[in-house]
């Protein structure tokens, strides 16, 4: 059994995970002070609408479902916090994770990015992670689908 994808499987993928990085490029835009993480998850969920797709987070079970397409979280706020009022901030940084559904494929994506000017610690754990993460992409192994 192989658990390569067809070139078909993979424009589908790659469909969703467009989805994805174009709902990212609208919130990376609206990441400004003054802004609420609320108006970031409507903008972003509009455009998910838009777009024929599904928002992956919406509706998950827990003590409530999750009410929004967007998980945003703020500092010092754990992963898939709930967009509302907060008001972001100069100096703050804010991690923004976005998946959708779009013909039955899946992309989804997390990235944290700084509200205007920031501290230079908090650019350097932003620098650090980041090349923790090209660290890892360029040691997974390369390989070919079927053709």
């Amino acid at each position: 059994m192989s658990f390569l994808k067809t070139p078909s499987q993979l424009a589908r993928m790659r469909e969703a995970g467009l989805i994805v990085w174009e709902a990212h490029q609208i919130a990376a835009d609206m990441v400004v002070p003054g802004i609420t993480t609320a108006e970031i998850e409507e903008a972003v969920d509009i455009f998910i609408t838009l777009n024929n797709a599904t928002a992956l987070f919406k509706g998950v079970p827990g003590k409530v479902p999750f009410p929004a397409a967007t998980c945003i979280s703020v500092n010092e706020e754990i992963v898939h916090g709930m967009p509302g009022k907060r008001v972001l901030k100069e100096g703050d940084i804010v991690s923004l994770d976005i998946g959708v559904r779009l013909n039955g494929w899946c992309g989804d994506a997390a990235v944290t990015r700084p509200v205007g000017k920031i501290s230079a610690e908090k650019q350097k754990l932003l620098d650090i992670t980041e090349g923790a993460l090209r660290i890892a992409i360029d040691r997974i192994p390369k390989c070919m689908y079927w053709s």
